[in-house]
């Protein structure tokens, strides 16, 4: 089904470093990578239409560094910042088991997009996109720490994973990262910082998504640690979550210059 086979990469940051030390996180992704794959199985057997499940191939397991492309505020009906297939903008929002990060290796850009559709508390695939962009296939650029990572009308080759036959599908997406150390705001106070209060006149639709492990929420467009990363926030050296989202922008840097 869904390869797991690791890429080793000679150039990598400390904290990819560390990861891939990290038999706790390994194994967290090798049950992400099982859970994908049984929901797979799952539409397989059972397709209702319309879903998506492609591959490039060999798709690796992501035991470096991930990042979540999160829009501003992190409303659960707005969560992802946007991407699009085939000229359709995917589905943004969150629940669980819903996936959309980036990682860096061997100097490609790696996506990993996943939702998921659940009926009589079985889960299956509503969408699965696992993509390496290569060098050339992606663009990177900066404006002071602002950090956007793009890819613009590539068209990818690879495998439909439900009816194991070659296909394409053309992507295009900007994930921008802005600092967020003056952009957090603590989710009790949420409703009183200005971006409600302009964009929203002082009245959210929903309230924003703050896991359990974060005391915070973001009022700009950034890259997040994944979860699986961010709860390991004093394993990997920082005092808290706050400080180790801040600390994405030099992370993200290092990356970049890898």
């Amino acid at each position: 089904m869904i390869s797991n086979k690791r890429i080793k990469d000679d150039l990598m940051c400390d904290l990819c470093r560390r990861l891939q030390e990290d038999k706790d996180f390994s194994a967290r992704i090798s049950d992400l990578y099982n859970k994908i794959n049984e929901r797979l199985k799952a539409t397989k057997r059972e397709p209702v239409g319309g879903e998506v499940a492609f591959s490039t191939m060999p798709f690796p397991l992501l035991t470096t560094a991930l990042f979540e492309p999160r829009m501003p505020l992190q409303l659960p009906s707005n969560f992802f910042q946007p991407m699009s297939v085939d000229g359709q903008k995917l589905r943004s929002d969150w629940a669980s088991g819903w996936t959309r990060a980036i990682a860096f290796m061997n100097g490609s850009l790696f996506l990993l997009a996943h939702g998921v559709r659940t009926k009589e508390a079985k889960e299956y695939l509503l969408y699965l996109h696992m993509v390496e962009f290569k060098k050339g296939e992606y663009s990177i650029t900066t404006d002071g720490n602002k950090i956007t990572i793009s890819v613009n009308n590539v068209t990818k080759e690879g495998i439909d994973l439900i009816n194991d036959k070659n296909t394409q599908h053309t992507y295009s997406f900007s994930f921008v990262h802005q600092p967020t150390e003056r952009a957090m705001v603590p989710r009790d106070r949420i409703e009183h910082s200005s971006l409600v209060q302009t964009v929203y006149h002082g009245k959210l639709p929903q309230k924003p998504l703050a896991f359990d492990w974060t005391t915070y929420v973001v009022t700009v467009p950034h890259l997040a640690p994944h979860p699986f990363i961010h709860q390991k926030y004093k394993e990997l050296g920082y005092v808290n979550a706050m400080e180790m989202q801040n600390a994405v922008t030099e992370l993200l840097k290092a990356h970049i210059s890898l």
